[in-house]
Formats: structure tokens, sequence, C-alpha cells
């Protein structure tokens, strides 16, 4: 996992209100840009200011805006500006924030760009850098791009719990010649130390109760894909759907597509459709219908959407989507027996791509099935087919360890419990 290194500010509508005539410094933002300065450097995380001018206070053109945030936090502030830096390309140019990276010795997925103008954020895609939409002066509803925090107390959880903490370690993670899965932690609501969290992921995925904390559940998914370098290898993001007919995930989507479009990454969130109503696993276990769930559970009420829409709020596909020899990034919130993840990569890979499986969670001590036949090629994987069984009678499954994916079994889980505590309880000091 990369690690948090620099957090780079740019100025207009993060320091200065960019709608007055005069532009100068209010306490109302003043102090708690100060005190969030202060808590980046006590993590000992570099604090950059990115301009194309120069910016100055009270006046007075030889107390920088930098200078000025220096002599108040008494912390190192780097100050990237058209005076300092006669030669820096400017924003929103491919080459204006690598410049800075070179300089300052850091990768992309290293740092986090706080801005909020066109230019920031244009200059974020272009750099491949997770851009932070500041909404504490401005919320300029024109940039649909970025993650949005409405004050510097919420962004500075998200910093300490997402960014710093929770990449202390990598995701679990296990691939063969038939899957590659990726996954945050072990599930279980009976184990106690991962029943609190376990609850949440719950109860969050499927919109229930007070529990639910979509909050820390998707920034953690986000953090993670950035930090672990993960959105560098893929083209596609498709999450699974819920049980029901129909298409998307409503916990997931709107997230995603604001993730997707800071990388220029395609959103498809009807790429798999849901034509016919499948059987809960959950239900078919409590009911002693255990014999329901199989990989056809999935098959015989899943399609690949021919025309999906590019982004949440985007246009079908006027032509059909051409999925081969993209890296597609498949999430589901809780993987059991994966058979929802075999089903949906066998259908992605018919259709040519190349399928890394992301789950939240994985059920505790339970193997995962997987298939180590494709799906034939008289498979019609655009259509509703209610006899895949009888298409695909041998699907070939073997079963993969629960500790050949979560081999520290008894550890396992205590990081994510400690996490989500925290996150809860988070206060800014």
């Amino acid at each position: 996992m990369a690690k948090l290194k620099a957090v780079i500010f740019s100025v207009r509508n993060v320091f200065f209100d960019d709608r007055l005539d005069k532009k100068q410094l209010e306490n109302k933002y003043t102090n708690p840009l100060m005190k969030f300065i202060n808590f980046l450097s006590t993590r000992n995380i570099k604090v950059i200011i990115h301009s194309n001018t120069y910016w100055y206070v009270d006046n007075n053109k030889d107390q920088s805006l930098a200078n000025y945030f220096k002599s108040k936090t008494e912390q190192d502030i780097q100050d990237y500006n058209s005076k300092n830096y006669p030669n820096m390309p400017k924003k929103p140019r491919a080459d204006a924030v690598p410049f800075i990276l070179k300089n300052e010795n850091l990768q992309p997925n290293e740092v986090i760009y706080i801005g909020a103008n066109e230019n920031d954020w244009k200059a974020c895609i272009n750099s491949k850098m997770l851009f932070i939409k500041a909404t504490w002066i401005l919320n300029n509803k024109d940039i649909k791009y970025g993650l949005y925090f409405e004050d510097t107390p919420a962004l500075a959880r998200f910093i300490d719990i997402c960014c710093i903490q929770a990449n202390k370690k990598d995701m679990y993670h296990y691939q063969d010649d038939h899957i590659n899965l990726y996954t945050l932690s072990p599930f279980s609501t009976l184990k106690p130390q991962l029943a609190q969290y376990s609850a949440s992921a719950r109860s969050t995925a499927k919109q229930l109760g007070n529990e639910a904390l979509p909050d820390f559940w998707l920034m953690l998914l986000i953090s993670k894909i950035y930090f672990s370098g993960l959105y560098l290898q893929i083209k596609n993001i498709i999450a699974f759907p819920g049980h029901k007919v129909g298409s998307g995930n409503e916990v997931m989507d709107k997230a995603l597509d604001i993730f997707s479009k800071c990388f220029r990454i395609t959103y498809l969130p009807n790429a798999l459709i849901r034509h016919t109503q499948s059987t809960k696993s959950q239900d078919a276990r409590n009911n002693g219908n255990k014999a329901l769930l199989s990989i056809y559970n999935h098959l015989n009420t899943l399609m690949l959407n021919n025309q999906p829409k590019k982004g949440l709020y985007g246009n079908e596909c006027k032509n059909n989507y051409h999925y081969q020899g993209k890296t597609t990034l498949l999430i589901d919130d809780i993987v059991t027996a994966g058979y929802s993840f075999d089903a949906a990569k066998l259908l992605l890979e018919a259709a040519g791509a190349k399928v890394i499986c992301l789950a939240w969670l994985k059920t505790i001590n339970t193997d995962l099935i997987i298939s180590k036949n494709k799906l034939p090629t008289n498979y019609s994987i655009n259509r509703q087919i209610s006899d895949s069984k009888d298409l695909f009678p041998h699907p070939n499954s073997y079963n993969i360890p629960y500790t050949s994916i979560i081999k520290n079994n008894y550890d396992a889980g205590n990081e994510l419990d400690e996490l989500f505590t925290k996150f809860t309880t988070w206060n800014f000091t």
C-alpha cells in the first residue's frame, strides 16, 4: 500500500472566497484551516499550496499566503506559484501537478489534492490523483468530481482513519488461474471482535436500520482502491446488483461514479442486470433450502447489458460496449461462497473482460467455490436465461479454503474493528 505523504491545497474557494471583489482571509475559514494544517503536520504529512498565481495577504506583497500560514502554525509549507516557479506549467495542463510531484519526489497516490474549481479537478484527472472537493466556502455544483467535504473536521477524519491508519496493511488478496480476489476483512456477526463492524456493513449494504454507516464503508473502499494502486489497472467498475429485479447498487452508485470520474475509469451502473429475483443466501439457509444456493441461482437471474450507461447519470451506449481486453473491477459487499462473483465473472469474461473481484468483507470460515470452466461459446450472455444448468452443466467447481484468503484467522478483523470504533468516536482535537 502507498502511504499518504502530502496534501496539496489549491487557493481559490479553499482559503479565499472567490466571489468577493476583495480577496481577504476570513477567520471563519482561516482558523479551521490552521488547525487542519497543524493536524497534518502531527501526522508527518507534507503541506503544499499550489496556485497558478502568487497570493499574498493584507495587501502586503512580501507576505505570501504560505508564509502567513507558516508564521501562524509554525509548520513548514511548500509554496508552488508562478512567482516562485516561473517555469511551472499552469493548471489544468497535464504536466502541472506532475511538476510538483517530481520536485517533491512523490508518486500520485501518495498525495491527495484539495480544490474547489474547474482547473483543480482537471489537473487531478490529468495526473491520476484523488481530488477532494472543498465545499466549506462554496459548493460549486458544476464540479461533479471528487469526494466532497463540507468542513475540515470531516476531512481530517477521512485522512486520519481511511488514508493513514487503514493503509498500514495491504488488503487480503488471493489469486490463481481462475479468480483474482481482494477483501478488506472477515465477516461475522457472531464473533465478538468482528460483530460491530460486520453488523454495520450488512446494514449499510442492505439499507437497514441505525447500524448503517455508508460514509465509513465507501470512504474506506475508495481509499483502499486508491492507495493500493488498483485504480491504475482498471478501465471499468461494476457493482454487483441486489437480489431484486433491476441493476446497480444504491449504496455504492454515487460514490463509485464520483471516484471513477477522478481517474477516467468508466463506471457502468447497469452493466449487470438482474432480470429475475434471485434467492437470498440468508433466506435459503434459514428456510432449510441451502441446496438452492449455487452458481445457477445467479446465472438464471443475471444477464450482461450490451449497451450500459457510462456513468450514473450518463447516456446508454449507442453501440455495443466493448469489454475485450479491459480490466474490470467487480465490487460486492459481503462474499460467502462466492457464487455471485463466480457468475458475474463468467459473464464478463465471456465478453472478453479481465476481472478483479473486490468484496467489502469475506464470511469467516467459509470456502470460496469457483468454476474452472468458462461459459460455452453458444451461451447468450446478453439475454434472459432460466436453464443455465442445461447450457452449462459442468462448471468444474473447486474450493478455495478460507485460510488461503485470510491466513491470520486469529488476528484478522481486529484492525478493522479498531478503525470502525475510531471512526465512530473520532474528534478533531
